[in-house]
């Protein structure tokens, strides 16, 4: 499910489903988006439960079962083709991670050098066989090179 430049959206007693080996389905995409309440949902893909891209602001996630997947993800700030890299305003509450490869992950691509990340509550989660419960990659590159240069010495 993609939500795209979409303001003051609730979204309650969800279930989606993929298989956990199926790449690239994420659960719930949001992007350039506001004021969204995400609860009461179960969510198992092969990608992110849900995944909050740039531009989104006030963002509530409470009660979701998310697993297999991903887990709940910020980001990918400062990639290609970004013009807004903000993501301000995220709480996940009361939610639950079972199976899934991570929990809580906030991302930004190495060579980003604007932009804001802010704001973010976490309380009251539960993560069972969870791989890396949380993580703030500021150097994600998920298909390298990722434009990065490289140093010789001679």
């Amino acid at each position: 499910m993609s939500l795209f430049g979409c303001v003051n959206l609730n979204m309650s007693n969800l279930r989606l489903s993929a298989p956990g080996d199926s790449p690239n389905t994420d659960g719930i995409k949001i992007g350039s988006s506001e004021e969204i309440k995400i609860s009461k949902t179960r969510i198992g893909t092969g990608d992110d439960c849900v995944a909050i891209l740039s531009g989104s602001k006030n963002i509530n996630i409470s009660q979701v079962h998310c697993g297999p997947g991903h887990g709940i993800s910020v980001g990918s700030m400062g990639g290609e083709g970004s013009v807004t890299e903000s993501v301000v305003g995220v709480t996940v509450k009361d939610c639950t991670f079972n199976g899934t490869s991570d929990g809580t992950r906030i991302k930004t691509w190495a060579s980003s050098t604007t932009g804001v990340a802010s704001n973010f509550i976490y309380e009251n989660i539960r993560m069972m066989n969870v791989g890396n419960p949380i993580i703030i990659d500021q150097d994600y590159c998920p298909y390298p090179p990722c434009g990065m240069k490289v140093l010789s010495c001679s």
